[in-house]
Formats: C-alpha cells, sequence, structure tokens
C-alpha cells in the first residue's frame, strides 16, 4: 500500500493525501526448452560418418500485468470506502492497467521483491511522476 500520495487523477482533481493499492496483478512467465539431436546418413556417401547436429533452444517470456485503485485520503481508506480505478497516460493515452514486459522486470530493482511490491515501485518510480498535481 501506497500512503500520502500527491497526484492527479484523469478527471483533473488533485490529490495530496491519498491511498493507492495494487487491485489485481497477474505475473505470467513462460519457459520454453528444446533440445534436437539430428543424425544424417546419405547412401551416396558411404564412405563418410553420418552427420550428427544437435541444436538447445532455451526461451523464457515473462509479464507482468496490474491495475490499481485509490482513495482520495487515508481517512477515506480506513474508514472502508469504495475506492477509484486509477486510471493513467501511457504514450498519451490513458490506460488502467500497466504492463511490465522481460525487459523491465529484468532490471535488479525488481529481482528480491514480492509481485506487490514489484507493482508499487514500477508505479511510484514510472507511473506517479506523469499525475503531477496540476497536469
Amino acid at each position: 500500500m501506497l500512503e500520502n500520495l500527491s497526484f492527479t487523477d484523469a478527471q483533473g482533481q488533485t490529490f495530496t493525501d491519498a491511498v493507492v493499492r495494487v487491485h489485481k496483478a497477474n505475473l505470467n512467465r513462460q519457459v520454453n526448452d528444446r533440445h534436437t539431436d539430428t543424425v544424417n546418413f546419405d547412401l551416396n556417401k558411404l564412405s563418410e560418418e553420418p552427420t550428427k547436429t544437435s541444436d538447445t533452444f532455451n526461451n523464457e517470456n515473462i509479464d507482468l500485468n496490474a491495475s490499481f485503485v485509490y482513495w482520495p485520503s487515508e481517512a477515506a481508506y480506513l474508514a472502508g470506502n469504495q475506492p477509484y480505478n486509477l486510471t493513467f497516460k501511457v504514450d498519451g493515452i490513458y490506460q488502467s492497467e500497466l504492463y511490465l514486459n522481460k525487459q523491465e522486470l529484468g532490471k535488479d530493482k525488481y529481482s528480491s521483491l514480492d509481485l506487490e511490491a514489484k507493482c508499487e515501485l514500477y508505479f511510484t518510480d514510472v507511473i506517479l511522476p506523469t499525475l503531477t498535481p496540476g497536469e
């Protein structure tokens, strides 16, 4: 949970004591390992040994999707009020979900964090600066 944040939401309202939480997060990791051995024999080349080739392929794909909610103040959060869905701009387009790819998640700063902490770190480092009060 991120507390005492200042930002302007997509409707233009500025908050100075907001609480932001990860609403939903999904981390997908797919690993494809493949090893192929091929032996070729050519009847026309009986004097030659069969050719042998090996190929090893390893591919890992990992991505994270997350959405956030917010309360206008800590008092609203503590009172159990319904949160608002957080919308933010990515490349000039309003989004309600962030997407982190393998390159971003591979950075050292995420390595020891749990899923929620990864989302919160990305939020404070990348999304929050775009929600500057008054913009």
